[in-house]
This record gives structure tokens, C-alpha cells and sequence, in this order.
């Protein structure tokens, strides 16, 4: 008998460490249940707002695609409308160099004159028949014209055409 009570004592302290053991499990499942619990939710959220967040995306590329249909006429019109004003602010542009640079030439030539059956030399270089067209020219502003000369006051002075024997070419003179 008294192995019996050993044994009764034995197996109620084996009972006693099951009951404990069975306390610690219940325990660890009930954690594990309530943090499944909490996963289902996260999850389901989570699911929910990736559903949210896809619907979303799918409204802006609706919306994108949309836009860019009713944009895309109205870039166009704009694009060629822009395009003509360039055009004609090219053109704009190119008239005003052409007329700014006949107003130059007009201007340049303003202050030129050509003179008439100026006699030219006979000298053999070209250099030489300059020259003696320059003196010629300073002497008949001095004794014709009673027009004093000054250093830089003749820019240039040159004879028109091709040089012929027994004719006198027009003389061009620049100040």
C-alpha cells in the first residue's frame, strides 16, 4: 500500500506538472489565437486598402488617358498657333534686317557723288592712276568747289567699269 500512496503520490505530481503544462500551452494558444485574430485584421485592412489603392491607380490612368484626349487637340491648335507667330516673327525679323540694311546703304550712299568725264590717267599702274585721281580730286574740291579738304574727309575714291582706251570711266567718290 504503501507503494500505491508512492504511486498515487507520483502520479498526482505527474498530474499536477500536466495540469501546469496544460495551463502554459492553454496559455501560449490563447496568445497565438489572439495574435491570428490581429493578422486577420491587419490582413483584411491591408487587403482593403490595396483594393482602395488599386481603384485609385485606376482612376488616374482613367483620368491620365482622358486628359491627354482632351489635351492632345488642344496642344495642337496651340503648337500651330505658336508655329505662325514664330513664322511670322521670322519673316518680321528678315524684313527688318533688309530694311535696316538698304536704310545702310542709303545711308552710306547719301554722301557719295559721281563725277563725269573726269579726265584719267594715262600712268601704266593702277596704284599710280589712283593717286592721280585722289590729287585730281583734292584740287577740284579746292579750286572749283572752294571746299577745303581735310584728311579722312574722302573715304574712298574709285572709277566705275572697265577701263577702255579713248573713254574716261565715271569716277565714284565716298566721304
Amino acid at each position: 500500500m504503501k507503494k500505491l500512496q508512492e504511486n498515487e503520490l507520483e502520479l498526482q505530481t505527474i498530474n499536477n506538472d500536466i495540469q501546469a503544462k496544460m495551463q502554459t500551452i492553454s496559455t501560449v494558444l490563447d496568445d497565438i489565437q489572439s495574435d491570428m485574430a490581429k493578422m486577420r485584421v491587419d490582413i483584411d485592412s491591408g487587403l482593403a486598402q490595396h483594393t482602395v489603392i488599386t481603384e485609385i491607380k485606376e482612376e488616374i490612368n482613367e483620368v491620365k488617358s482622358q486628359s491627354f484626349v482632351d489635351i492632345a487637340p488642344l496642344l495642337s491648335k496651340k503648337w500651330k498657333k505658336m508655329e505662325g507667330e514664330v513664322n511670322v516673327v521670322k519673316q518680321t525679323i528678315t524684313e527688318t534686317r533688309e530694311n535696316a540694311e538698304e536704310e545702310r546703304d542709303k545711308e552710306a550712299r547719301r554722301n557719295n557723288i559721281i563725277i563725269y568725264r573726269m579726265k584719267e590717267s594715262a600712268a601704266a599702274s593702277a596704284e599710280l592712276r589712283r593717286q592721280d585721281d585722289f590729287d585730281t580730286l583734292v584740287a577740284l574740291l579746292d579750286n572749283v568747289f572752294e571746299a577745303s579738304y581735310k584728311d579722312g574727309d574722302i573715304k574712298r575714291v574709285i572709277r566705275l567699269g572697265k577701263k577702255e582706251e579713248g573713254t574716261d570711266r565715271p569716277i565714284l567718290v565716298e566721304f
